[in-house]
């Protein structure tokens, strides 16, 4: 995020004034700007350099540099600042993927992660698609991680596989999530049924005569 850090500085005193004014954020950071004829008892709002802000968490500050200055003690004003960063994803699905036996009730499972700053609560989508089809199963559930937290999370809902070739994917769906490239994973699936049987008897079936050759 591109800030324009921005403070307000006054001549305290009873001629004008003209000083520079420098701008920190801790030590990454440092513009000066010169604030030219300012009257006595007045006031300016000093924009310094683009900042671009990174996570973390900072002391910003704002001091002016007028030579002779005789009260010190208003030269400066600090505060604390933290620079928010959300970022949750999708590392990958553990189940189901690759092949699962028909009628399996297979509880779908993912690996989520948040490696932003801040406690993050959000909706979290597990699908499964059939492959030149639609869609056969959706569960939604909202999970909470801490900051650097992962997690190998277990939906509420489990699916009662059916034969067939599928897409399976797993989406965050965190709204204030700054980026997106982590959010989505999906993997390939065939449910498998192993079925074989009889159809039917073609002979000898009703009636033979006695002794007749029949070729079985």
């Amino acid at each position: 995020m591109l800030v324009v850090p921005q403070a307000v500085v006054r001549n305290y005193g009873n001629v004008v004034e003209g000083f520079g004014v420098i701008f920190r954020v801790g030590d990454i950071y440092e513009d000066t700007f010169l604030v030219s004829n300012l009257l006595p008892d007045s006031v300016v709002t000093v924009s310094f350099d683009t900042w671009v802000a990174v996570r973390g968490s900072y002391v910003v500050s704002c001091s002016t540099l007028l030579a002779g200055d005789l009260y010190l003690e208003n030269n400066k004003r600090d505060s604390s600042l933290f620079v928010v960063y959300h970022d949750v994803g999708v590392e990958y699905i553990i189940q189901p993927v690759d092949t699962v036996l028909e009628n399996e009730v297979v509880i779908p499972r993912a690996r989520v992660f948040n490696i932003g700053n801040v406690v993050e609560s959000f909706p979290v989508i597990f699908r499964v698609d059939s492959v030149g089809g639609g869609n056969v199963f959706l569960v939604i559930d909202t999970i909470s991680l801490g900051v650097g937290e992962t997690v190998d999370y277990s939906f509420s809902v489990g699916w009662s596989a059916l034969r067939g070739n599928y897409i399976v994917s797993c989406s965050t769906m965190l709204l204030t999530d700054m980026n997106n490239l982590n959010n989505y994973r999906d993997s390939s699936l065939v449910v498998i049924a192993h079925d074989v049987g009889v159809e039917y008897i073609i002979q000898p079936v009703d009636t033979v005569l006695d002794l007749s050759l029949i070729h079985i």
